[in-house]
């Protein structure tokens, strides 16, 4: 059996709290061929832009090239959320007004 990483299990959960709410979600993975520093997950929800970077565990620091994309994209009008799950969705809880339980072992 596959051992998820706590970074995953975080950014699953966040994405699964977006998509049962009728967002867009996907996933970035970081390769060769992509710019450095974009977020992990993009999404759009109720028209806006959500750029979300996923800090779980011991890597909790953005890297200058997360800050810059992260930087770009709120410039651009992108919501930019940085964190854990539980506090990314708090974040999304606050912006939206949401009072649906958030279901993050679901």
């Amino acid at each position: 059996m596959r051992r998820v990483s706590t970074h995953s299990k975080h950014a699953q959960a966040i994405v699964r709290y977006l998509q049962r709410r009728g967002a867009w979600c996907t996933r970035l993975h970081g390769s060769m061929w992509q710019r450095r520093g974009l977020p992990d997950i993009l999404a759009c929800w109720q028209g806006t832009l959500l750029a979300i970077e996923v800090k779980a565990g011991q890597h909790s620091r953005l890297s200058p090239h997360q800050k810059a994309e992260l930087d770009a994209l709120h410039r651009a009008g992108a919501v930019v959320l940085v964190g854990d799950a539980p506090s990314v969705i708090e974040q999304l809880r606050q912006l939206t007004g949401d009072l649906q339980p958030t279901l993050l072992d679901a």
